[in-house]
Order: structure tokens, then C-alpha cells, then sequence
């Protein structure tokens, strides 16, 4: 056991070592979020580095006026503790509002039982693709992710902002690089339950306020967050190389 360990943290080092002696090879190194961003510049490594987010369809993932709204609340990602879906569950037991959790993980039997213990309203509908996400998400009202830590500019919220749903997610996370807050939606503490219940019944019982914020979630969606425009950028860039 102990060798095997030992060959482990090895590996690791071999691999850090030629990693970050690629970074210092590299004439300029694009990251996802300003929150990696910033953990690079903590390094100490003098290649220049630049914020291309991670990127969707815009012309796929956009809003549907003719979906009717069915869930209140809904969120996207593997269900695992580090998204906080249980308190995203607490939530909506609290406030008594739907809620849709697309995705699969270790945690489901763990945070269904959960549901069912607290009466609350909560559909499960496992993975979905691509092609029909969209529509889903243009039943719901508000999207929420509460994740303690995202490694970029986290994909579901991209999803969701581009169809035009008010978004809340947390700050720290690499959220909000995509919510610009009170602007096209709201970030909160991820510790922080009661803001939370705040925000999201600020939200519900606003709907004049969603929508506003739809027509500027989109707007911001495809100006930065646009997979033709950003690769674009990448194209023009790697040229320059």
C-alpha cells in the first residue's frame, strides 16, 4: 500500500513538473475564468495570460416564449456534494416552489431521500441532452447554482442565461464571471442560506423583473459568451503564434 502511494505522489510531481514547465514555454495561456486566472498569477509565471470563457450555442440555447413555465426553480450539473443540491432542496421546501435537478451523480438516492423526507416539490429528470436541454430550460423560471467551486465559467449557467433565465449563483465559484450581479442576475454567499431564500423569492415574486433580465442575459450571452465569436478569438490568437 505504502508503494503504492509513494508511486502516486510520484506521478504527480513528474507531472506538475512538466506542466508548469509547459506554461513557462507557452507564449500566452488562455483560461476559462478570472478565478483561475488568478491562481495562475499566483504561481509566479511570467507568460502572459488572457479570460476566453468557456463558451455555447447561442443560436441553440435561446429563449422560447411559446414554453410554458412548469418548474420555479431548476439546476444542472452531477449530483455530488460539492453543488449543494441538498441546500438547493432545503430551499425549495422552505419557499414551496418546484424544482427541477437535471443531472446524475453518487449522491441521487442520497438527495431524493432528502425530497421525500422534506415534502418538498422536486423532480429528478437525470441527464439530458444537448438537443433537448434547451426546451427544459425554457420551462423553468430561475436557475441556480450553488456550487462551492467551479474550474471555469460553468457551462450550465451559460445554458441557462443564453435561454434567457434569471440566474443566482455564488460568488468565489467562477459564477461571477457569468452573472453580472443585480445586472442579468444574482450571486450570493455559498454559506450564506438566508440571502439565499431572499434572493430566490425576490425572483419568483418578480416577474416583471425576469423579465427584464432575460432580454439583458440574452444580449450579454451573445456578445461573450458565443461559441462562433470566441473561437474566433482563439483562431486569431494561434495565428499570431
Amino acid at each position: 500500500m505504502e508503494y503504492i502511494l509513494e508511486k502516486k505522489s510520484m506521478t504527480l510531481k513528474i507531472q506538475r513538473f512538466f506542466f508548469f514547465k509547459t506554461l513557462k514555454k507557452a507564449q500566452k495561456v488562455i483560461l476559462p475564468s478570472t478565478t483561475i486566472q488568478n491562481l495562475y498569477k499566483s504561481w509566479k509565471i511570467n507568460t502572459p495570460s488572457l479570460v476566453i470563457p468557456n463558451m455555447v450555442d447561442t443560436a441553440h440555447f435561446q429563449q422560447n416564449r411559446s414554453e410554458a413555465k412548469v418548474y420555479d426553480l431548476v439546476t444542472s450539473g452531477r449530483l455530488i456534494s460539492l453543488k449543494q443540491i441538498d441546500v438547493l432542496i432545503r430551499a425549495s421546501a422552505d419557499l414551496n416552489v418546484s424544482l427541477l435537478v437535471i443531472g446524475e451523480g453518487p449522491d441521487e438516492m442520497k438527495l431524493k431521500s432528502l425530497a421525500e423526507r422534506l415534502n418538498a416539490r422536486v423532480e429528478f429528470s437525470g441527464s439530458i441532452g444537448q438537443e433537448l436541454l434547451p426546451t427544459i430550460l425554457n420551462r423553468c423560471r430561475v436557475f441556480v447554482l450553488l456550487s462551492k467551486f467551479e474550474a471555469g465559467t460553468p457551462f450550465s449557467l451559460i445554458e441557462a442565461k443564453s435561454c434567457g433565465l434569471y440566474c443566482v449563483g455564488t460568488f468565489g465559484t467562477g459564477s461571477e464571471d457569468v452573472i453580472r450581479d443585480g445586472i442579468d442576475g444574482a450571486l450570493c454567499k455559498a454559506s450564506d442560506y438566508d440571502a439565499l431564500l431572499v434572493t430566490l423569492r425576490y425572483a419568483l415574486d418578480h416577474p416583471e423583473l425576469q423579465e427584464k433580465i432575460s432580454m439583458l442575459a440574452q444580449q450579454d450571452a451573445r456578445e461573450r459568451f458565443d461559441s462562433k465569436k470566441n473561437f474566433v478569438q482563439i483562431y486569431s490568437l494561434l495565428s499570431e503564434v
